[in-house]
């Protein structure tokens, strides 16, 4: 089922769920290599939050959880911490070496990730954090209520999303 959704005026369907690896690789490539581990994983969350929120539908195959400096998929902090606060300069790869990817044919959801980065990527990661620390979010929710590192479900994003 083909979903219509609007981001700021954007119009945009997003067909699937991708691995959190080729949403992550997408932003990467759409900061030409100059986005941080902890600006990346914002990205993601505003991205999966957005569509979570508008269609009801993830856009990522994984968890977000409630961690220190806000919601974080663990497999691509663990993937990208060797970058610390510096640019990631390298994509994720699949056990055969490839990168993995966003589908070039699904038009709706480079759209929707284009528009996700040009909202937001002009915001540094650490105002990107603090304002997924907002009072009421699915963050403080989680980390407040239920407790640091646990698992931000996509039903409490849906509930309490803060764009």
């Amino acid at each position: 089922m083909n979903t219509q959704i609007q981001v700021n005026g954007a119009s945009t369907e997003v067909i699937m769920v991708y691995p959190s690896m080729a949403i992550a690789n997408e932003f990467i490539r759409l900061s030409n290599f100059t986005v941080s581990p902890m600006k990346l994983q914002k990205l993601m969350y505003y991205a999966h939050g957005w569509c979570l929120r508008l269609t009801e539908n993830a856009l990522i195959d994984d968890s977000f959880e409630a961690w220190q400096y806000g919601p974080v998929v663990d497999s691509v902090y663990h993937a990208f911490k060797r970058f610390g606060n510096r640019h990631v300069t390298m994509m994720a790869k699949d056990y055969e070496g490839r990168p993995f990817g966003i589908d070039a044919d699904d038009a709706p959801t480079l759209a929707l990730l284009q528009k996700i980065f040009d909202t937001y990527g002009p915001i540094d990661a650490i105002t990107l954090s603090q304002k997924t620390h907002q009072q009421g979010s699915p963050w403080d929710y989680v980390f407040n209520n239920i407790g640091p590192g646990n698992v931000i479900t996509n039903a409490i994003i849906k509930e309490k999303f803060i764009p």
